[in-house]
């Protein structure tokens, strides 16, 4: 399968955009980004540039800049702790949200995030906007699932995958609920965004094979990637 279309993050500060739009010399740059709200790129054409390939924006605050995205089918990838870490502030996602606007949820790249832990982005995510708000109920952990699944495939314009049913991918994770932290279970569903830890995933099947399975990786030489990690770390750092 070819690689999904827009798969390029931007960021952005409580009042500004940050477009990664190679080429575009009409606008500011400034260290690979130029720092613009998206009502102040009014040609069309860079707009539909944004929207066909998918590209994706973080930290939207004005109202303009959200309707506009609505307007394009752009999605929006929410980062909760790259978002934090990097002091960037709340992302409006209960007001994106609320106009259609379809979120999804990601970890950013290591530098900004560390652990890559999608279990972690969803505890986040359920969380924090309750507490910067004051408001438990302001992002249901139903919201939360689909942004970490079934709206990350519409982002990628994929209708094979993001859910479980017939016709559909197997692309699943099975996760050990024997684990202490995990019983008892009431509620799979806040278990899982609330509860569940990376290392509790079992099993990861893409399309219907078993690449992961209780600790052993099917289709990877877990040595060999070690030593290649530690090659490209000495050639990287070496002083």
């Amino acid at each position: 399968m070819e690689n999904p279309p827009g798969t390029k993050a931007v960021s952005g500060s409580q009042d500004q955009l940050g477009l990664l739009l190679p080429g575009l010399n009409k606008l500011n740059y400034d260290n690979g980004y130029w720092p613009v709200s998206i009502e102040s790129v009014t040609d069309d054409a860079v707009l539909n540039f944004i929207a066909d390939k998918l590209w994706l924006v973080a930290l939207p605050q004005r109202q303009r800049d959200m309707d506009i995205l609505k307007a394009h089918g752009v999605s929006v990838i929410h980062d909760p702790t790259s978002n934090l870490k990097l002091g960037s502030g709340f992302a409006p996602i209960r007001q994106m949200m609320d106009k259609g606007i379809n979120v999804t949820l990601g970890t950013d790249g290591t530098a900004s995030n560390n652990n890559l832990n999608m279990f972690e982005e969803m505890h986040l995510a359920e969380i924090m906007h309750d507490g910067y708000h004051n408001d438990p109920t302001l992002i249901s952990t139903q919201e939360v699932l689909d942004m970490a699944t079934v709206n990350g495939a519409k982002l990628q314009g994929r209708d094979d995958t993001g859910v479980l049913a017939v016709c559909k991918k197997a692309d699943i994770i099975a996760i050990d609920l024997s684990k202490p932290h995990l019983y008892p279970n009431f509620d799979t569903p806040a278990l899982l965004t609330c509860s569940a830890q990376a290392g509790d995933v079992c099993m990861t099947m893409v399309d219907g094979n078993i690449l992961y399975e209780n600790g052993e990786f099917k289709t990877l030489d877990e040595n060999k990637v070690r030593a290649d990690m530690e090659r490209a770390v000495e050639r990287l750092y070496r002083k």
